[in-house]
């Protein structure tokens, strides 16, 4: 009797005490191919759940989580929660049954034309057992993210333990026919704390759709397709992705509140775009014109590492050297024409991946040395490694030659190349010919195709923690046929880790004091901005002889030239986040000492480049 009478105690305290004892159900993982509910009559009808179950982001057979999200009611629990999407002006009634045996708070679910619209609407409250009915008119176009937490002043996708894959997608078509895209949801798992220890190590795992690399979906395309992709970041950290072997056009860009889509004018192309915490975009990449295996992934190094596996790798197995937030793209031929890509050959360079003993105390540097065709040797290896001047249209080979006591690959960062030469071990290729790591005492022929100007970057693709901030970086500058590089008025900034990922240091051209320039006066000056640190965005500054702000002109975005409507005058400030480059011009109108400034750590006074104008 008295458990009887504790049973119903619980039942009316906190909703469902049987189903807390229930061993947990599973948690499948999706595409965002189906919207949930049903549409009729310009309402949306949809019964979701907030539940607890196993959750598995890596193999089927892996480890599995137990996680706390959303569901469709009779389909069961997932990660991310079901799609929601409806056109422009529908009436969303989202009935949301708690069956987690906590309250929650459930965000993102209002409508986002209400002006002004300075915060979000407050989150809905969820009491354990309960069913709560939400109503808006989803009357503003864009990509969104809906997410839950226990608490109820957690941020969008924050630090919140177990609570943490409790997020889908909110998707609000323009009125009419769209065309057909493909939804991708960014979530990040952390292990809850350790009370006893905080500064315990904790797993994380982070994933697109519900999965890590290598277990995320894999993209088949044929050349010649439009790809239309929505990218929506339900985390509480920011993530550069970067597309290999193309560029991408981004036509529109949103957080949690509002989003928008830009004017034909203002979109760019760009390889690296940077999502801030539960910010989307929306991107176009057409028509891909040469076949082959790519990878669109964040460019933070600690967001693709193979040490975010959590499943033990069983003896004799391969461990992978990337996991997280990551997916695979195959590019297949023109069936009507599958021969139509040779890469051809008319320059030859050598890249030499030597040590230099001893760079930072005891701490040896991993470098480059070039050799070549119209080169003139290097006697020895540099951090950054030297920058690469090539010519658009000439077709050029590069040859890796590893003097290293470890394999490496190597990545031309920005190019439009062919696969095999990509630079993703066990990844890069076609089918029967997949390219891998470059041991020690190989040689690897990377044929590079450049097809337009620009500033690009060459950088490891393994082990990228360790041989990036030990120095495996450089610079690629493509200029037009009959351009001479001329470093009195072109001036390149690279930007880096040295010295190991513990403590890092910040490297401004492989010197943590790096020298000034001499510039004249009234004469334009190009700057080119490099960041190729494992993490970590860097602001830039540009000062006149009085410290006020200057101006200058965008010239160009990851190698990709600045349109017309975006390359007037603006206050000189800009940033560089990880993977990116970023081409300005200013012309000094007097003498005096032009100040480059880029920030280190906080705490640490910034680099202060003199550019002395004559």
């Amino acid at each position: 009797m008295r458990a009887l009478r504790l049973a119903f105690v619980l039942l009316l305290a906190f909703g469902e005490p049987i189903a807390a004892q229930r061993a947990p159900r599973p948690v499948r993982t999706h595409g965002n191919e189906v919207a949930a509910g049903v549409v009729a009559d310009g309402v949306l009808d949809v019964d979701l759940v907030i539940g607890k179950g196993n959750w598995k982001p890596e193999a089927e057979d892996g480890i599995a989580l137990t996680v706390m999200a959303f569901g469709e009611r009779g389909r069961g629990l997932s990660v991310p929660g079901p799609l929601l999407r409806v056109p422009a002006g529908t009436e969303v009634r989202a009935r949301i049954r708690n069956n987690v045996g906590v309250a929650v708070f459930v965000h993102g679910l209002f409508d986002r034309s209400v002006e002004p619209l300075s915060e979000a609407p407050p989150p809905v409250l969820i009491r354990p057992g309960k069913t709560s009915e939400v109503r808006f008119r989803a009357d503003a176009p864009g990509s969104f993210s809906y997410w839950a937490s226990t608490n109820i002043i957690a941020e969008v996708g924050g630090d919140r333990g177990h609570d943490n894959m409790m997020l889908g997608a909110l998707v609000i078509d323009e009125p009419g026919p769209t065309p057909p895209d493909q939804v991708f949801v960014i979530g990040v798992w952390e292990e809850a704390p350790n009370r006893t220890d905080p500064d315990a190590d904790r797993r994380q795992t982070l994933v697109i759709n519900g999965k890590s690399w290598p277990h995320t979906e894999r993209l088949v395309y044929t050349v010649g397709d439009t790809i239309r992709w929505r990218w929506i970041n339900a985390s509480e950290r920011g993530h550069p992705m970067h597309l290999h072997g193309y560029f991408f056009r981004v036509d529109g860009k949103g957080d949690f509140v509002a989003s928008e889509t830009f004017d034909p004018a203002m979109r760019r192309q760009a390889v690296t775009e940077q999502l801030e915490p539960g910010e989307s975009m929306y991107v176009t990449w057409s028509p891909p014109d040469h076949p082959g295996n790519w990878i669109f992934h964040c460019h933070l190094s600690y967001h693709v590492n193979g040490a975010l596996r959590l499943t033990p790798v069983a003896d004799g197995e391969h461990a992978p050297h990337m996991a997280g937030l990551a997916l695979g793209i195959e590019v297949r031929p023109d069936p009507d024409d599958p021969d139509a890509y040779r890469w051809s050959t008319e320059r030859t360079l050598q890249l030499h991946a030597e040590t230099i003993e001893d760079q930072w105390e005891e701490m040896d540097g991993l470098a480059f040395r070039l050799a070549g065709d119209r080169v003139e040797p290097m006697e020895s290896a540099t951090i950054p490694g030297p920058p690469l001047i090539l010519t658009r249209g000439e077709a050029t080979a590069v040859q890796v030659i590893n003097h290293l006591d470890e394999s490496t690959s190597i990545h031309w960062h920005g190019l439009e190349l062919e696969s095999y030469s990509d630079g993703v071990p066990d990844w890069s290729g076609t089918a029967g010919r997949i390219a891998h790591p470059v041991e020690p005492g190989d040689t690897f022929e990377a044929h590079l195709t450049l097809k337009r100007p620009g500033t690009f970057i060459y950088h490891s693709h393994l082990r990228d923690i360790r041989q990036l901030s030990r120095g495996m970086y450089g610079a690629i500058l493509v200029l037009e046929p009959g351009e001479e590089y001329d470093p009195a008025t072109d001036h390149l900034f690279v930007l880096g880790w040295g010295g190991g990922d513990a403590p890092p240091t910040w490297e401004l051209n492989g010197s943590s004091d790096p020298e000034g320039r001499e510039i004249a006066v009234g004469v334009s000056q190009r700057l080119r901005f490099v960041n190729i640190a494992p993490a970590a965005p860097r602001e830039l500054r540009l000062r006149d002889p009085d410290g006020q702000l200057m101006q200058w002109r965008r010239v160009a975005e990851d190698g990709a030239a600045v349109g017309a409507a975006r390359a007037h005058p603006v206050p000189a400030v800009g940033e560089v986040d990880v993977g990116e480059t970023l081409d300005v011009s200013f012309t000094p109108d007097r003498p005096g000492t032009y100040v480059l400034e880029v920030p280190r750590w906080p705490g640490q006074p910034p680099f202060r480049v003199a550019l002395t104008a004559r």
